[in-house]
């Protein structure tokens, strides 16, 4: 499976551990922090894509969001929009939750 994390802190990086236990081994990760990113490639040996708007022509089986709740609803958009299969661990129905189709 091609698989990314969007969010490489202490979540995301608990998310790679876990799908390495699983034997996956084509995992991508995106994070604004360039050290983050660095310390997800050195450590686990993640793909790094660095502009997640370069990226819009990759195709994933799913994509696992771990960024701060507040940050959730931007990715949820940008998955949706690329027909990438999302995973988000945060209520996203408020007030302020915008239709996705």
């Amino acid at each position: 499976m091609k698989i990314l994390i969007i969010g490489l802190g202490s979540m995301g990086l608990r998310r790679i551990r876990n799908l390495r236990v699983l034997k996956e081994k084509n995992i991508y990760g995106y994070d604004l922090d360039q050290k983050a990113r660095e310390r997800a490639k050195n450590k686990y040996g993640v793909k790094i894509i660095a502009d997640l708007n370069a990226a819009g022509n990759l195709k994933f089986d799913f994509v696992v969001i771990a960024t701060p709740p507040q940050n959730h609803l931007q990715f949820v958009k940008i998955c949706s929009e690329r027909r990438w299969p999302f995973f988000c661990e945060f209520n996203l129905l408020t007030k302020d939750t915008i239709a996705i189709a």
